[in-house]
């Protein structure tokens, strides 16, 4: 497996809190960056909607990966923002877990 081109934990204050903690502090970074800072922060808010639906389900990583298809050292290291997530990983968490992206979550009253 070839390094990733970014690291997203990188971009956390306290990286050791990327995907577990609600609230982190982000680093500042200059223009050119921010794009990979808010994909940080995307996926750090999914990482930690992906572990609140495990605890909630009584599962555990192990078997949320194996559920779906994924390597559990892989989903580990996406979970900790070691490795970036991909859409298919949310995508299946969506599908598995429900509730992680604004497709599955309910609407909110406009009003």
């Amino acid at each position: 497996m070839t390094a990733p081109r970014y690291v997203p934990r990188d971009y956390c204050a306290e990286p050791h809190l990327f995907g577990k903690a609600g609230l982190v502090r982000w680093v500042d970074v200059s223009d050119s960056d921010r794009y990979l800072l808010r994909t940080a922060q995307l996926q750090h808010l999914f990482a930690v909607r992906i572990r609140d639906r495990i605890r909630a389900d009584g599962r555990n990583l192990k078997g949320y990966a194996s559920s779906v298809g994924c390597d559990y050292d892989r989903m580990s290291k996406i979970l900790r923002g070691a490795l970036p997530m991909r859409l298919d990983d949310v995508a299946a968490a969506d599908i598995e877990l429900g509730s992680i992206s604004e497709l599955s979550r309910p609407a909110r009253d406009a009003g």
